[in-house]
């Protein structure tokens, strides 16, 4: 079952991979574990303000990876400002 949400800071790990933290809905702040390419411009969707739909994996270190994600489907291509993010963390905190 696929989960929802909104990516807040992604931290550069290494050349192909990266620490993406999110607030995902009904969960909270979360941090997870992802694999891009290594081309520019290849992430897509995996970028500041996106809203995503994504599965996990456990590691056995209790890591969580990203196994698949793509753009949240029900906001289309919608892109929250980073200006907006206190503001929508407030919002969806109280919801």
């Amino acid at each position: 079952m696929p989960h929802r949400a909104l990516i807040l800071r992604i931290i550069p790990y290494s050349d192909s991979s990266r620490i993406v933290k999110c607030l995902v809905d009904g969960k909270g702040l979360q941090s997870f574990f992802i694999r891009t390419s290594k081309k520019t411009g290849a992430g897509g969707h995996i970028q500041t303000g996106r809203f995503i739909e994504y599965t996990t994996s456990e590691k056995s270190t209790g890591i969580r990876s990203i196994k698949e994600s793509r753009q949240d489907s029900a906001l289309g291509t919608n892109q929250l400002n980073p200006d907006s993010f206190g503001v929508m963390v407030i919002l969806l905190w109280n919801y």
